[in-house]
This record gives C-alpha cells, sequence and structure tokens, in this order.
C-alpha cells in the first residue's frame, strides 16, 4: 500500500496541513493504546508468575501442565508482535519529522506547529516507556520460565507418586 506522497501536500495549503496533521493525530492514538497495552501487561504476567509459583505441589495431570504452557507461548508471540510494531513506529515518525520539516513554510499559524511538535515529543517519549515495558515483560517471563521449571520436578515427583499409587492399587 505505502505512504502517501508528501509533495502532494504543498499544493493544498491548509488542506494538506489538516491531513497531515489527522495522519499525526491517528498515529498519536494508535501509540497511545499500544502503551497502555503493554503497561498492563506485565501486571498480567506477574499475576500469572504468581498462580504458577502457587501451584506447585498441587498440579495433578500433565495435561494441565501443557495448557499452561501453551498459554506462556502465546503470550511470548503476542509480545514478539508487539515488538516488530514498535521497531517500526520511530521509522513512521522520523517520515513524518522530515515532512513537517518540509512543510515549514507552508504551515501558516505557530500555535498549530507548536501542537504538531507536541505531539512528535510526546510520542517518543511514549516510546521510550514502551522500551522500558517491554525489558519488564522479559524479566517477567524469565520468572516464569523459572517458576516452570520448579513446576517439571514437582510433574516428575506426581508421575512417581501415579506409578506407586497404580502398584498399591493393583
Amino acid at each position: 500500500m505505502g505512504y502517501p506522497c508528501l509533495g502532494g501536500f504543498f499544493g493544498f495549503g491548509v488542506l494538506g496541513i489538516e491531513r497531515l496533521r489527522g495522519y499525526i493525530e491517528h498515529s498519536y492514538t494508535g501509540i497511545e493504546r499500544t502503551g497502555g497495552c503493554i503497561e498492563h501487561s506485565p501486571k498480567c504476567i506477574e499475576r500469572m508468575a504468581r498462580a504458577i509459583e502457587r501451584l506447585g505441589g498441587y498440579i495433578e495431570r500433565l495435561a494441565e501442565f501443557e495448557r499452561l504452557r501453551h498459554y506462556i507461548e502465546h503470550s511470548y508471540t503476542g509480545i514478539e508482535r508487539i515488538g516488530g510494531c514498535i521497531e517500526h513506529l520511530p521509522k513512521c515518525i522520523e517520515r513524518m519529522a522530515r515532512a513537517i520539516e518540509r512543510l515549514g513554510g507552508c504551515i501558516e499559524r505557530l500555535a498549530e506547529f507548536e501542537r504538531i511538535t507536541s505531539y512528535i515529543e510526546h510520542s517518543h517519549t511514549g516510546i521510550e516507556r514502551i522500551g522500558g515495558c517491554i525489558e519488564h515483560l522479559r524479566q517477567c517471563i524469565e520468572r516464569m520460565a523459572r517458576a516452570i521449571e520448579r513446576l517439571g520436578g514437582c510433574i516428575e515427583r506426581l508421575a512417581e507418586f501415579e506409578r506407586l499409587r497404580h502398584y498399591i492399587e493393583h
């Protein structure tokens, strides 16, 4: 699909500036929404990690363990997808910044220019915040991996218990 030709904005005056402003505001909204999702993810992952740690000795079947492992893998896939989107955002913001620089002489009011600049600076701050959240997510995932490793021993003990119970019953 591609991006609209920025040169096309020069012939439209205020209309072109309004379109560009709309694109920038839409991008800013998407960044904020993505940031909110990522900020909420560590809480969910921490809650899952605590639940896994509490489960320790209570897992009764290997199938239950497999289901938990599937959830964790699915979460990791989602985090990788979000990471790809975040890696693409700086390129988009740089492209918007270059477009704004080229439009410098066409912007008629300083207040409008200041508002657009504020969106870009706020977007950059949001990306830095998202980067910190991604690092926190990585730590949470490592914590869950350690909890799962501990659960492996519990499952082995459970299997041994099941064998002993089977011998006792027969």
